[in-house]
């Protein structure tokens, strides 16, 4: 089994809206360069799982 784990934030998507975080499901978009890599981990059987530390949450936006 191989497995890959990716910081979602910034890494993986951003906000479309150009906002420092991510507040709404609505505005994120996926980086293109990150889902060409996604797609050739995929295509190589890896399991693809996506973390984030939640940093909007330690900047007080928990809402």
């Amino acid at each position: 089994m191989k497995l890959l784990i990716l910081d979602l934030d910034g890494t993986v998507r951003r906000p479309k809206s150009g906002a420092k975080f991510i507040n709404n499901p609505h505005d994120q978009e996926i980086i293109p360069e990150a889902q060409r890599a996604i797609a050739h981990y995929k295509s190589q059987c890896w399991i693809i799982v996506g973390a984030t530390n939640q940093g909007g949450v330690a900047a007080g936006k928990n809402s």
